[in-house]
């Protein structure tokens, strides 16, 4: 896969985000879903639960949420694509980044140690920021979108888990079907699918023969 971020910049001016993103043969794309930063026992459905801190707080915490999707579904920060913040105000000068909980300085520290060539002052990948009145609940500040490329050969942790599980059965002595089947749950309104194997059983079994025993006893 090559994935290329091109700069972006004002006269000779690097600007704090990318131009764009070109890839070519990637195996496909990861969409995150809008990353928050909540509290262990957050419940939307109960109105239970909120942010987990500061506005800087809220910032570490989406951006390791991120990192570990990513990597879970078989992608990574070095492969990103495209980043959408969704900032809460107040806005004192009446644009979004002179919010208080605008912190680019966090996110250059997080990239600094993660990912260095996203950092603002490095191959930033390209991003909007979008100003809002509010986000899902009264004290989250942030909200951040990601788009990532996958990697040709990329396996999704749940996809690398079964192969081993299915490399483990075949030595001992079981077979799994190579076609999933696929089970769906309804998840808060979501319609989430999950491949399962199959598994079949290559052993063969002798069983006596119940009339044949029953004939021969005396």
């Amino acid at each position: 896969m090559n994935l290329t971020t091109h700069k972006k910049f004002k006269g000779d001016r690097l600007m704090p985000w990318g131009k764009g993103t070109v890839v070519s043969d990637a195996k496909g794309y990861v969409f995150l879903s809008g990353n928050t930063a909540t509290v262990d026992d957050y419940d939307p459905s109960k109105h239970q639960g909120g942010a987990v801190g500061d506005a800087a707080t809220q910032w570490r915490e989406i951006l390791a949420n991120i990192k570990s999707d990513l990597e879970e579904l078989g992608s990574s920060l070095d492969h990103l694509v495209k980043v959408t913040f969704y900032v809460k105000g107040p806005f004192p000068t009446g644009g979004v980044l002179s919010s208080p909980n605008f912190r680019l300085d966090v996110l250059d520290e997080f990239f600094a140690e993660h990912c260095p060539k996203h950092c603002s002052y490095n191959n930033p990948p390209p991003s909007e920021i979008i100003g809002v009145a509010a986000l899902a609940q009264p004290d989250l500040v942030v909200e951040l979108v990601v788009i990532a490329a996958l990697p040709a050969g990329a396996l999704a942790s749940g996809q690398a888990e079964a192969r081993a599980s299915a490399s483990a059965l075949r030595s001992a002595g079981f077979s799994s079907t190579d076609s999933p089947q696929p089970q769906a749950e309804l998840w808060f309104g979501f319609l989430k699918v999950k491949p399962v194997r199959s598994v079949v059983c290559s052993k063969s079994i002798s069983v006596p023969n119940r009339k044949s025993a029953a004939s021969g006893a005396t």
